[in-house]
Formats: structure tokens, sequence, C-alpha cells
């Protein structure tokens, strides 16, 4: 999958991400088959303490990804701290990881009620 920040809309103060069936060859994966929606608070907004809210219904099914990522101001792919990730295919696991710098990295994956 691929991104774009123009796969968007907001309407009634919803935010909506979509995704299309498009095919992207990508150097490292290969080719792709969909690209998806992704917002992006680079250039905009950053913090370094505090705390991040959401409120979202992820979508079900199989290649669907919901996820809420924090990335360095740097746009550095690491750290990463993946605050959630939930497979499309199992709406009731919720993963959260830490991408470390260096070949270390650590994660959990909690059972929750269905987010979906």
């Amino acid at each position: 999958m691929t991104y774009s920040t123009l796969l968007f809309s907001i309407e009634d103060n919803i935010c909506t991400i979509a995704i299309k069936q498009e095919d992207v060859v990508d150097a490292h994966y290969g080719t792709l088959h969909y690209k998806s929606g992704m917002l992006s608070s680079y250039g905009s907004f950053s913090f370094q303490y505090g705390r991040v809210d959401i409120r979202a219904k992820c979508p079900t099914g199989r290649g669907f990804w919901g996820t809420l990522w924090l990335l360095p101001i740097s746009q550095a792919s690491r750290p990463e701290l993946d605050i959630l990730e939930l497979l499309g295919f199992q709406p009731t696991h919720a993963h959260l990881n830490a991408h470390l710098v260096g070949p270390s990295d650590i994660g959990t994956d909690m059972v929750v009620a269905d987010l979906t």
C-alpha cells in the first residue's frame, strides 16, 4: 500500500480517509495494489510533551490497516511510535509498538473491544 495526502475529505466535522485500488510500482516492495489516504501534521504541528487523543471508527476486512503513528519532526523513519495499529481482520486486537533507533523494537498486542 502507498499513501496519499489527497485521499481524504472533511464534511460536517467528520474526516473520512479513502482508499482506492491502484497499482503503484515501488523499488523496494514491488507492485503495490492499493493507495490509502493519509493525514500528516508535518510542517504545521509538533509537540514534545503532552498527549494525543483520537476517536475513530476503523474499517473491517482483510487488507484494512487503521493506524495512528508518531514520527519525528525530521521525518526520519525512527524512532516511530505506533500508538494504534488495527488490522481489519482482527478488530479486537490492538498492536502498539516502539520502533527505536538501532536494532531493537518493543511492542505488544492487546485484546480490546471491537474498534470498528
